[in-house]
């Protein structure tokens, strides 16, 4: 048998996106050969690139070497598996405006190739530059992040509008990269999915809507916050007390937070108040065998979370003790 020529395969999925003032470049690493066998040596991978005033409605392939030139050269190493690749051009002033189109052609370690890639095209944009001074903030139903638009472009010029903004969120306590949390058009967001206990790192990027997906620019500055819950809840509604033979019933209106883990008790017979229960109670009714006989009580509630945090004290009620 003659030997195996081992020539990669063309790549057919290049595309291009723009980040701000660069464009990047995604492909799959080839791992068969021409004749359907795997990649065993190193590959070269060219890519090429032509810039254009107007669109170009008549490239392809065969054509590309003619009117492209040779931007960048990478080596892979050889893998069976089908490795997502990805490469960084800048792109200069002069370049803003034009229809860039791109192409791959990979060759095996004795320069044999099967031809370019699919044509990849792009217009590219003047984008604004990234977000900034993004500022967080923690209120008891959320994080409030608020951040300031871009006033100009990256090849000058007031800023344009952009169509949107992606919120991005993380956690300190887990390995997961940013995700992708919201996308608002005003330059701020509540984030009502959050749980007490943990940290948040937060980033922006602005977007433009474009033919072949969402030219994106660099994020803005990050922002972390320790969502600690010092919030309390609020304090009972509607208490009222009634004694009979030395024993005095009060009941209240229940609570409507979600961390709300019980009631505290408080009674004052002159000397100020004084917490009658141990432990909180979970039901918004409390029964008192120890206030003194013959005296008026006074007596109020205050609601806690499983936090510890408490209310301030509920409106006042008294009774006279029998």
């Amino acid at each position: 048998m003659p030997p195996l020529l081992e020539i990669p395969r063309p790549i057919g999925n290049l595309t291009v996106h723009q980040v701000g003032d660069r464009l990047r470049l995604f492909w799959i690493r080839p791992t068969l050969t021409t004749e359907d066998t795997r990649i065993r040596q190193p590959i070269r991978l060219e890519i090429f690139g032509a810039y254009f005033e107007n669109s170009q409605t008549s490239i392809s392939k065969q054509d590309f070497p003619q009117v492209s030139s040779l931007l960048a050269t990478l080596s892979s190493q050889s893998d069976s598996s089908e490795i997502p690749f990805s490469h960084e051009l800048p792109i200069s002033e002069q370049e803003s405006g034009k229809y860039a189109y791109f192409a791959i052609r990979a060759s095996n370690d004795r320069g044999k190739d099967a031809g370019f890639s699919n044509v990849a095209s792009y217009q590219i944009l003047n984008l604004p530059l990234p977000p900034s001074n993004l500022v967080v903030e923690l209120t008891e139903q959320a994080i409030l992040l608020r951040w300031q638009a871009a006033d100009s472009n990256y090849f000058g010029g007031p800023a344009i509008r952009p169509d949107g903004y992606h919120v991005y969120r993380s956690e300190v306590s887990t390995a997961a990269s940013s995700q992708l949390i919201a996308t608002v058009q005003s330059t701020e967001y509540a984030d009502t999915s959050i749980s007490f206990g943990r940290r948040y790192i937060y980033s922006i990027d602005s977007f433009l809507n474009h033919p072949t997906g969402e030219a994106v620019t660099p994020g803005s500055n990050t922002a972390s916050i320790d969502a600690i819950d010092r919030f309390a809840p609020a304090p009972p509604q509607n208490l009222r007390a009634v004694a009979e033979a030395g024993i005095v019933e009060l009941v209240w209106s229940a609570g409507a937070e979600l961390d709300l883990a019980g009631y505290n008790v408080y009674r004052d017979e002159g000397s100020g108040f004084t917490k009658v229960n141990g432990d909180p109670l979970p039901i918004p009714i409390a029964r008192d065998t120890g206030a003194r006989s013959s005296i008026r009580v006074h007596y109020h509630v205050r609601s806690i979370d499983h936090a510890g945090n408490q209310s301030v004290p509920s409106e006042e009620t008294s009774v006279l003790v029998q």
